[in-house]
């Protein structure tokens, strides 16, 4: 028999709920979140269900927009977080291709196409929320003014760059058309494993999306923003 008190973060999950809407409720446990905010390497470890998901999601421009009691000290973040979140379902239909038979070495390609598709995907979710208007929030914070035409403009120069066909000219098209890729990698993994090896390694270096690497396709995306925004230049 159970006789264990019910956890406050039994009644819900924060993956499945906006910045937003985690800000209505957030309390910050100071000493960790203190800790967490500053412009440095950290590592946040704890069991599932011990608000690790709440904290990361509080370092967002949206999450502290709405933090009706948002800190001066976070107020003053000088960067802006992107929180990535994982994708539980891809992970485990990637890890089945080995079971399928496809060697490892495409597996993990494959595994660290789709995470960087992913973590840009996010990057972009997190710029074009700093572009839309305030909507709800108490504040702004962390703003970025920009047309629609200069919007336009950035979004088919990082198309550019991410080899994409963007299906509308803004930042919304652009999160699109990495969702588009995310669905054909898996797609791509899917059909492979029920192929014969030869030409494998032909099909797999002429995939769209395989062989972006996501340090310098973020740098890349960042320059864009700096040569449409000068005064961003230095920003984190």
């Amino acid at each position: 028999m159970n006789t264990a008190s019910p956890s406050p973060f039994d009644s819900f999950n924060a993956r499945a709920l906006s910045p937003a809407a985690v800000a209505r409720t957030f309390v910050e446990p100071k000493p960790q979140y203190n800790l967490l905010v500053k412009r440095a390497h950290s590592l946040l470890v704890g069991p599932r269900g011990g608000g690790k998901t709440t904290l990361l999601k509080m370092l967002t421009p949206e999450g502290i927009e709405h933090w009706r009691d948002a800190p001066e000290a976070v107020l003053g973040m000088d960067y802006s977080g992107v929180f990535v979140p994982t994708d539980i379902a891809w992970d485990r239909q990637l890890k089945a291709l080995g079971g399928a038979g496809l060697p490892t070495r495409f597996v993990d390609a494959l595994v660290v196409a789709i995470f960087t598709t992913h973590t840009l995907k996010a990057f972009v979710t997190c710029l074009r929320y700093r572009v839309a208007g305030l909507s709800t929030a108490s504040r702004a914070f962390r703003r970025l003014s920009m047309t629609r035409a200069q919007e336009a403009e950035v979004a088919r120069a990082m198309s550019r760059v991410l080899d994409l066909e963007l299906p509308l000219a803004s930042l919304s098209g652009l999160i699109a058309a990495l969702g588009d890729r995310s669905r054909e990698l898996i797609r791509f993994a899917s059909a492979e494993s029920l192929m014969s090896e030869d030409g494998r390694a032909e099909r797999f270096a002429a995939c769209p999306g395989l062989f972006q690497d996501i340090v310098t396709s973020t740098v890349s995306l960042i320059d864009i923003l700096e040569a449409f925004k000068p005064e961003l230049v230095g920003e984190r």
